[in-house]
């Protein structure tokens, strides 16, 4: 049977057919509509006015197309492409669709329409049609949330390294799914007063040239908002949701600044992971308002958005660690490149002080004074303290994983620092200037850690001063009762309050990523100061300069600023009765060393090696051995523990080029005192040293 031959020509139905007609379907489906093509004139049942939420029409039997006003614009073409098909297929290709209409209340509405021609005429054209509706909104919801969910997993997975892409595309599909005009997302912080909120994105709501340049230049980076007497800040003290479509009269509202864009209603939302209290977001202004019921049929979305800020922020911080280990261990290559050479270097440094030392004694013994010959003496001595200097800084860069804690004096070290940095200020036109009254007092930590924080804080000022004409950074160091530390200051462009707590953070720089900043020296320096029980403040002003305040508790033992009386012990005696044997495996230092304790008396023997000195020690007696730490064969302190056995051991020092002790050998100096010199030494604090030495007549 042709499909024409089921429904009945001449468009009527059997008397009293369409009332059944009629009483059936308001009964099988949620509304329905006839319509008399012929005439023109077309029915819907009530019940499809109140599944849009708008009143009953007085007359039922309106002119064809009312309903188009809340019918979505895209769903229009659909509809007369379904019903032209229908029609030219006589019936056989089916009229269902799924359309998207606007409910009284501004949420989207899906109705399954079917539809029907029920009456031919007899050259084969519709004369009368019904169809039904059937409310599948909740159905739809599913599916499109489960495809938003599905892109939005997607998405994450393409551009989860784009930052500011991906959250200002995840602001994006909130805004679309709750038909909001404006809003924001971003995490939520714990500080120091409580929790706080740092935007990942919001919309651009500018009023004016000035909030419009503040937009561009902050909301890339996060703003921070801690002020919680406000509509999102009640959110973020109770984590839970808050819906007003009344936010100048809620009790939570602070109002808003002039010339701000209207604030007609609001939905806050937070978003969790794990029970977990992460981010939250803001939106503004649905036309139809804010209530429980969309949020619940968007919270499956809200949970997933939860998950996938997790996961970006679980890999921003692997994205961290590798950029701070690859950037750690490029500083780490500078410093085992100095450890490594260090030896190299120092020893032929040693050899040039030494000569220098030589010649002086050689002038004075043949009293020739020449200011010239002087001026250039002191010229090459500063030249080699320089070079020595800038070799012992770089190994602050070398990894110090296994370096072990030691008590030192913190004004010698911020002295040696300057050394090292000055000429490089200099260069750049910059003053840099230690002030203030030294310091004694000691404390205990990584020297090297230590350092790379002061470093690091003298170079931030340094670039800091770029904008001004009289670049200037001072360093002072301070003591109070249990505190030992220094202060770094500059005079340049200062640091806005709305930054001062991002400038710790990994990766925040207000140079510029890849402009010279890495956004993680501040951060190093926090972590170093966090290991060390140490304390950060900063102090700034726009224009007008930065000050960096660090304070390390103080190590109350015995001392003084440079060490105490072992390393000044006065006196201007000779060594005559001192016996000294001099180990070695470079020669020209061997020789040095012999000619100036002769000079001063000591009677002195060399060895090139520890098996000679062994030699040496076994057949006399000595009352010092001064031995190199790296030498071929029986090295320093395998010499040391041989002497050890000896009936009657010498007092023992030990001379560093440079290499890096063991944790071993650094107890084994703690344990029996050594005295360590360093290489390149100066020699009248040597000679002082051995002043103090014990005279016992050996020889």
């Amino acid at each position: 049977m042709s499909p024409h031959s089921q429904a009945t020509r001449g468009g009527r139905f059997p008397q009293g057919s369409e009332s059944d007609l009629e009483f059936v379907l308001d009964r099988v489906c949620e509304s329905y509509w006839v319509r008399n093509l012929r005439e023109n004139r077309e029915y819907l049942s009530p019940r499809f006015w109140k599944l849009l939420g708008q009143p009953i029409p007085a007359d039922s039997s309106e002119e064809p197309g009312q309903w188009c006003q809340f019918l979505h614009a895209d769903e229009q073409r659909l509809i007369a492409e379904g019903l032209r098909a229908h029609i030219d297929s006589g019936g056989e290709i089916p009229f269902r669709l799924d359309l998207r209409f606007q409910h009284a209340s501004g949420q989207p509405i899906w109705l399954r329409c079917e539809a029907w021609v029920i009456a031919w005429d007899e050259v084969g054209q519709p004369l009368r049609m019904v169809g039904t509706h059937r409310d599948i909104t909740v159905d739809k919801l599913q599916q499109v949330l489960g495809e938003e969910i599905s892109e939005l997993r997607a998405r994450y997975i393409e551009h989860a390294s784009e930052q500011t892409n991906f959250f200002q595309y995840l602001l994006d599909k909130i805004l679309l799914l709750t038909g909001s005009e404006y809003g924001f997302i971003g995490q939520i912080l714990d500080g120091d007063t409580g929790k706080f909120l740092k935007t990942y994105w919001l919309t651009d709501i500018s009023w004016d040239a000035e909030t419009k340049r503040f937009f561009d230049e902050n909301a890339p980076k996060g703003l921070v908002f801690k002020n919680l007497d406000t509509l999102f800040g009640a959110v973020i003290r109770t984590g839970r949701p808050l819906l007003t479509n009344d936010p100048p009269n809620h009790p939570a509202a602070a109002g808003i600044p002039p010339g701000h864009p209207p604030l007609r209603a609001f939905m806050g939302i937070p978003i969790y992971y794990s029970g977990r209290f992460i981010a939250m977001a803001g939106v503004a202004n649905r036309p139809a308002g804010y209530n429980d019921q969309l949020y619940q049929q968007l919270e499956p979305y809200f949970q997933v958005v939860g998950e996938v800020i997790h996961a970006k922020l679980i890999q921003d911080q692997l994205d961290a660690q590798v950029r701070l280990t690859l950037h750690n261990d490029r500083l780490a290559s500078i410093g085992q490149l100095a450890a490594g050479v260090g030896h190299e270097i120092n020893n032929p440094l040693s050899i040039i002080s030494g000569q220098l030392y030589v010649l002086d004694l050689y002038l004075k013994e043949r009293r020739i004074e020449d200011p010239e010959l002087r001026k250039g003496f002191e010229k090459i001595e500063r030249s080699v303290n320089r070079i020595a200097t800038i070799v012992g800084g770089l190994k602050t860069f070398s990894r110090s994983d296994d370096e072990s804690i030691s008590h030192f004096q913190l004004q010698l070290l911020v002295e040696e620092t300057l050394l090292m940095l000055r000429d490089i200020f200099a260069k750049e036109g910059v003053e840099l200037e230690l002030v203030g009254p030294a310091v004694s007092g000691q404390i205990s930590g990584h020297r090297n850690r230590v350092q790379q924080v002061l470093v690091n804080l003298m170079m931030n000022a340094k670039d800091a001063t770029e904008s001004k004409s009289d670049r200037r950074v001072t360093v002072e160091t301070f003591r109070s009762s249990s505190q030992l530390g220094f202060v770094v200051r500059d005079n340049g462009c200062g640091i806005p309050e709305d930054q001062r707590e991002k400038i710790f953070e990994p990766f925040f720089t207000t140079k510029g990523l890849g402009n010279r900043g890495t956004g993680i020296g501040l951060a190093i320096v926090s972590n170093i100061l966090k290991d060390h029980q140490a304390r950060i403040q900063v102090r700034s002003e726009l224009g007008l300069g930065t000050e960096f305040r660090v304070d390390f508790p103080q190590v109350m033992i015995g001392g003084d600023l440079h060490g105490g009386a072992e390393t000044r012990a006065a006196g201007s005696e000779n060594l005559q009765g001192l016996s000294v044997l001099v180990v070695d495996d470079e020669e020209d230092i061997r020789l040095i060393l012999q000619r100036i304790l002769t000079s001063q008396s000591a009677q002195v023997a060399v060895a090139a090696n520890g098996f000679d000195a062994l030699d040496i020690l076994r057949r006399n007696p000595y009352d010092l051995v001064l031995s190199d730490i790296k030498m071929p064969g029986l090295s320093g302190f395998q010499l040391f523990e041989e002497v050890k056995k000896l009936p009657r051991p010498p007092e023992f020092m030990l001379i560093t080029g440079g290499v890096d002790m063991s944790h071993d050998q650094q107890v084994l100096v703690h344990q029996h005192r050594l005295k360590v010199i360093p290489k390149p030494f100066n020699l009248e604090q040597v000679l002082t040293t051995l002043r103090g030495i014990r005279r016992t007549g050996r020889r």
